[in-house]
């Protein structure tokens, strides 16, 4: 067996051996559940303290190089998921949930700043304490990776060795990870503790507050309608489809024409006459007043007129159309279809023209069929292609967010110039990338698997990094009287604001239970919590208002915990 003592000796198998067999150890102890509950991805963390407390050793460059590489993985995926709803998020319902969302993070980390200036834990311990008390792992590495990029001499080491937290040969970026792990239990089971004591003080069903929101869902929901209209008005015989006053400005698309017996080929350039039955689709409201203006409804439907004319579902998977306006593909006029409607995510919507097509939707066309098979060619249609990620955008945004990141810039009142560093240049280059879809030549698109792969290897190199840097100092305090000290604070963290919220969100803001169960979890990040919320009703509520506060809440932390570093700076 000296072979294997040799092989861990080597720096870099020995290094790649040691990780990976934590990364494995950890996701598989994420996956044990206690009570219905599990700690997922921070499995790894824990395993890499358990295996440095152990004696497993790693070369400290390679886990710094590790360490950042997955990380920069893992936010710029966060980033490119995140960003397309980051908009939508901050509208309407969306707005009030976000507010609430945030004044959690805000109020918790204004907890932190204030326990860490009456002394009850050093800087560095207290934001590791925040990110675990708040569950929130990418927070904990923009925090680890800021105090990296921090001047030695801006950082008091000799009193975090004197006081027993470092050792003599320590980082202080170290301690962050000590403060997590301690705090991060709680922080799981804190939000579920929170979410149940909801339901009992207010006295829900959630059966009944599913239903209830389901009639509400459906009422608000966006309509695509579908109406068949015969042409009545004279003022229109002759007239071409495009001539139609309003047609251009408003949200229907005639889908078909049917005169007679025969369907024709719908067109901007088509004449209308006296007696066609056209089908239009769009808003309802939008629908009905295209029909005051050409005429009443019709007891034809084209659609169950037989005919060349077919109807399919095309799948976007070319990249030259991502970031184009349906009204820009001009498929009518090149290649003879309708676009009626656009599925995204589930949902169907009027294809306006002006609304802008994204790699996977699904578009909605009428054609005959040898058109149709030409728009099929245009769009892609190939949803095997989506599965295979383009490496030169990802590779390009992730130089661009290291370079945006290294620029110094300096902030009045800290004695440092700063950087927005390896975290926030790319998730803010993925962001940015995700919202606009397409840059130039560059589509910013990861298939969902894509995502899911790097966003969990990215994240699981991290974790198994910090963990075997930081096992012996783990070992040292979580046990200690200072470590229980750590996990009453961490559970002041967690529990203040999230009870704070659920007071306001049900008695001021009237939020459904369901619907608070999912901005709780959101707030934390926390998929344990929304998995939680989830199973106490057949509902999506949580799910939507746990996505709809995600992304701020993603980034609102990330900027929190390294404000906590820069306000506490001596």
């Amino acid at each position: 067996m000296a072979w294997i003592t040799e092989l861990l000796a080597e720096p870099i198998a020995g290094g790649v051996l040691g990780l990976f067999a934590v990364i494995a150890a950890g996701l598989g102890l994420g996956k044990l559940r206690v009570a219905g509950v599990s700690v997922g991805v921070a499995g790894v963390l824990f395993a890499g303290l358990v295996a440095a407390a152990a004696g497993l050793r790693v070369d400290g460059q390679i886990l710094k190089f590790t360490g950042e590489i997955g990380l920069i993985l893992f936010v710029y995926a966060v980033g490119l998921s995140v960003g397309p709803a980051l908009l939508g998020a901050l509208r309407s319902d969306g707005l009030v949930l976000n507010g609430l969302a945030a004044g959690i993070v805000i109020v918790g980390a204004t907890l932190t700043y204030g326990l860490i200036k009456v002394g009850l834990f050093a800087m560095p311990i207290g934001v590791g304490v925040f990110c675990g008390a708040t569950t929130n792992t990418p927070a904990l590495g923009a925090a680890t990776k800021l105090l990296d990029d921090l001047p030695a001499d801006s950082l008091p080491g000799d009193e975090y060795v004197d006081s027993g937290l470092l050792a003599a040969d320590g980082s202080v970026s170290d301690l962050p990870a000590v403060g997590y792990a301690v705090a991060y239990p709680f922080g799981v089971v804190g939000i579920i503790v929170t979410t149940l004591a909801l339901k009992v003080v207010t006295k829900t069903d959630p059966a009944v507050d599913a239903s209830e929101l389901q009639i509400l869902a459906e009422r608000s929901r966006p309509v695509v309608a579908r109406g068949s209209i015969r042409v009545t008005n004279p003022n229109l015989d002759g007239r071409m489809l495009k001539r139609i006053p309003g047609w251009r400005h408003r949200s229907v698309v005639v889908s078909r024409i049917l005169r007679g017996a025969d369907l024709l080929r719908v067109d901007p350039g088509v004449e209308i006459r006296l007696g066609d039955v056209i089908s239009v689709v769009g808003d309802p409201d939008e629908v009905d007043e295209f029909r005051l203006i050409t005429g009443e409804t019709a007891d034809v439907d084209p659609y169950e007129a037989a005919g060349p004319m077919v109807s399919r579902r095309l799948v976007v998977t070319n990249r030259k159309r991502a970031g184009q306006a349906v009204g820009k593909l001009r498929l009518a006029e090149r290649v003879g279809v309708t676009v009626t409607r656009v599925r995204r995510a589930g949902v169907d919507f009027a294809a306006k023209p002006d609304f802008k097509l994204a790699l996977g939707d699904a578009v909605r066309v009428v054609g005959e069929a040898a058109a149709v098979d030409a728009a099929a060619r245009d769009l892609g249609h190939s949803p095997k292609d989506l599965d295979i990620p383009d490496l030169i955008p990802l590779s390009a945004g992730i130089a661009v967010g290291v370079l945006l990141g290294s620029i110094p810039f300096a902030v009045p009142g800290v004695p440092v110039p700063l950087k927005l560093g390896l975290a926030a240049g790319p998730l803010l280059v993925a962001i940015v990338g995700g919202m606009l879809h397409r840059v130039g030549p560059f589509v910013f698109y990861l298939s969902p698997g894509a995502s899911h792969v790097l966003r969990d290897l990215g994240i699981g190199l991290f974790l198994a990094a910090v963990g075997l840097r930081s096992g012996d100092g783990f070992v040292d305090q979580a046990f200690s009287a200072r470590g229980l000290t750590w996990m009453a604070a961490g559970a002041v963290i967690t529990l203040v604001p999230l009870s704070i919220a659920a007071a306001v969100g049900t008695y001021f803001l009237k939020a459904r239970y369901l619907t608070l169960a999912g901005v709780l979890a959101g707030s934390m990040t926390d998929p344990p919590a929304l998995a939680f919320a989830n199973a106490q009703a057949d509902s999506d509520a949580p799910s939507v208002a746990y996505a709809t506060v995600y992304p701020l809440t993603m980034i609102l932390r990330l900027v929190c915990a390294q404000a906590l570093i820069l306000l506490t700076l001596e």
